[in-house]
C-alpha cells in the first residue's frame, strides 16, 4: 500500500513556495494506471482480464527545480576503425557548455527509498502558495520536507556535472553554477493494483505505479516479472491446436489412389 511516513522532527517550510496544479482527477488516475499495467511487451498476455485496480491515493509531493549551467572541458578517448589498418586510439579535446533543470524530491526517505529518480517540473506550470496553492494543497495529504536548499543544490550540482561526461571521458574540468531554485510541491497518486494471472499465479504480491498528476510522469512503478510476463505471451504465440499434436501433422499425407 501507499508509504505512511512519520513527519521529520523539523519540516521545512521554505519561505517562498510554489504549487503544481493538478491536472488528473482520480477516474483518469486509475486509467492510466491500469493501461501501465496491461499495455506493453512486458506486460502479462491476460493482464487485460486479471488486472484490477484496488486502490487510488492522492498526495502532494515536495521537490527542489533546480536550474543548473555547467562549463568547462573533458577529454575522451575512443577507438575509430582505420579500414585494414584495424582500428586507431583517437584523443578528443571538447568544450562543455550545458544547461538543465533538474528536480529532486525534497523528503529523504521518498527519494532514497522509493522514488530514485526526478520529475520535470515545468516552470511555467506552478502558481503561488499563497492563495490558490493553499487551496490546492488542502486537497489532499502532504508530504513534509527534509531536504534544504544546500544539499538539493549540491545534488542537482553533482548531477549534472556528471551528465557532462561519459564512459569515454578520461579527465575533466567543470563548474557548476545554480540559476535558479523553486520549492515546488508536485502533486502524486500512488496507484495500487491487484493480478493473480499467469505471471503471477498465488496473487501475493501487491502491485503499484507512482506518478505525477500533472503530467504523467512515471516515478515509481512495480510490475509482474518481465520474464514471466515474455514467458505467458510465448506460451500464446508458440500454442497448437490439440489435434495438431497428435502426430498426425507430422505424418506424411498420403494421396488416395486412383482405380
Amino acid at each position: 500500500m501507499a508509504p505512511r511516513f512519520q513527519p521529520p522532527p523539523t519540516p521545512l517550510r521554505p519561505a517562498i513556495q510554489w504549487v503544481v496544479p493538478v491536472e488528473l482527477d482520480e477516474a483518469a488516475a486509475r486509467q492510466t494506471a491500469f493501461d501501465r499495467a496491461t499495455l506493453g511487451t512486458f506486460r502479462p498476455a491476460d493482464a487485460g482480464a486479471c488486472v484490477k485496480v484496488t486502490q487510488a491515493s492522492a498526495m502532494w509531493v515536495p521537490f527542489w527545480r533546480t536550474e543548473v549551467q555547467v562549463e568547462g572541458w573533458r577529454v575522451d578517448v575512443g577507438e575509430e576503425s582505420g579500414g585494414r589498418f584495424g582500428s586507431t586510439t583517437v584523443v578528443r579535446y571538447q568544450g562543455i557548455e550545458d544547461r538543465s533543470t533538474l528536480s529532486v524530491c525534497a523528503r529523504r526517505s521518498f527519494r532514497d527509498g522509493i522514488f530514485g529518480t526526478r520529475a520535470d517540473v515545468s516552470p511555467s506550470g506552478v502558481v503561488a502558495l499563497e492563495g490558490r496553492g493553499e487551496a490546492l494543497l488542502a486537497t489532499a495529504p502532504i508530504v513534509d520536507a527534509d531536504v534544504d536548499w544546500p544539499e538539493a543544490e549540491a545534488w542537482a550540482r553533482r548531477v549534472a556535472e556528471n551528465g557532462a561526461t561519459n564512459t569515454d571521458t578520461v579527465y575533466s574540468k567543470t563548474n557548476a553554477k545554480t540559476n535558479a531554485m523553486q520549492f515546488v510541491w508536485v502533486p502524486v497518486w500512488w496507484i495500487e493494483y491487484a493480478y493473480r494471472g499467469e505471471a503471477n499465479p498465488t496473487g501475493g504480491t501487491d502491485f503499484f505505479v507512482v506518478f505525477a498528476a500533472h503530467d504523467k510522469t512515471i516515478l515509481h512503478e512495480r510490475h509482474p516479472s518481465k520474464v514471466r510476463a515474455v514467458m505467458s505471451r510465448l506460451r500464446g504465440v508458440l500454442s497448437f491446436d490439440k489435434a495438431a499434436l497428435d502426430g498426425s501433422f507430422f505424418r506424411k499425407r498420403r494421396e488416395p489412389k486412383t482405380p
